[in-house]
């Protein structure tokens, strides 16, 4: 009887585990040309441990040549720049939310080839998620920050934008 037990307590915690580690910050278009300026989509899979999302920020990096928010209906927006360099973008929820929208944001992509992290900070009341992790070697990631790759072949086609030395004025 008590290994049953044991077994059960194993397996609960082990689908809670994987259930944790499923969950994610993602964001699409996952592929863009170099030198595209394009809006990309943050999606929060859920809240905390049950609470509900109430706080997103996301950190640009300085690879990124631009970054211009979108307003979120029911969500307070904020920036915070340094000069002229957005650093980092937070929409906080006026109220309890019932869901969690998708948060727009229009950026600019490097010239260059390779990944762009954009880590992530999810509040749920007072419990505080960072999905900031990179890759380093083989190691499994538990909370791994959104990327995008900037790469000369994507595999989904960009939802607006061109490389901006392909844009006709």
């Amino acid at each position: 009887m008590k290994q049953q037990i044991l077994i059960a307590i194993l397996g609960a915690a082990a689908l809670a585990a994987a259930s944790s580690a499923a969950a994610h910050v993602s964001v699409s278009p996952k592929e863009l040309l170099p030198g595209a300026e394009t809006m990309v989509k943050f999606h929060i899979g859920h809240g905390c441990d049950g609470a509900p999302t109430t706080e997103v920020r996301v950190d640009i990096p300085r690879q990124l040549t631009m970054a211009h928010p979108m307003q979120v209906e029911g969500w307070s927006l904020t920036s915070k720049a340094s000069g002229k360099r957005t650093t980092s973008i937070s929409w906080k929820a006026d109220g309890a939310p019932a869901t969690t929208p998708d948060f727009e944001v229009h950026i600019g992509l490097p010239r260059t080839s390779g990944p762009v992290y954009l880590p992530v900070t999810q509040t749920c009341g007072k419990t505080v998620v960072r999905w900031n992790e990179t890759p380093k070697g083989d190691k499994k990631l538990s909370r791994p920050a959104p990327s995008i790759q900037v790469t000369d072949h994507p595999m989904e086609a960009p939802a607006t934008g061109a490389p901006m030395d392909h844009m006709q004025h």
